[in-house]
């Protein structure tokens, strides 16, 4: 049952990737198909699509990351599940361990790939250091 659910929610976020990438694909010809005062109308300028293409970019980075974290487990499910031994066991244990892992990994990606939420954590990281400052 757990397994179906997983398989479905991964399906889901493979399908909505694949659907906001054609979005973002559609509006960048109906850009360059229109004039610059046809595109000032419509109110998604050229800056407003280099960020987009970039939120983009960084969820194609993190469905990487599922993806590659989820593999390893879907596949030692299956062998734990044809033959449970005491070294699947352990394999077992340590692909879930890849994939809770798989949460840390994410925000960092994030802030690899999004200058806003870079600069956002380095505001927050300089104001914790003079908290931290104030304080002693």
């Amino acid at each position: 049952m757990v397994h179906h659910i997983t398989a479905t929610c991964i399906f889901a976020i493979h399908f909505a990737y694949c659907r906001i990438f054609a979005i973002l694909r559609r509006h960048k010809k109906q850009i360059y198909d229109q004039t610059a005062v046809a595109t000032r109308m419509q109110g998604f300028s050229q800056t407003n699509l280099s960020k987009y293409r970039r939120s983009v970019s960084a969820i194609l980075y993190l469905l990487c990351a599922i993806t590659l974290s989820y593999l390893p487990c879907l596949i030692s499910f299956v062998i734990a599940w044809r033959r449970y031994t005491k070294s699947s066991r352990l394999v077992l244990r340590f692909t879930v361990t890849v994939l809770l892992l798989n949460s840390s990994v994410n925000p960092l990606v994030y802030c690899w790939r999004i200058k806003e939420i870079r600069w956002f954590v380095a505001l927050k990281l300089r104001r914790s250091e003079q908290t931290k400052r104030i304080m002693c």
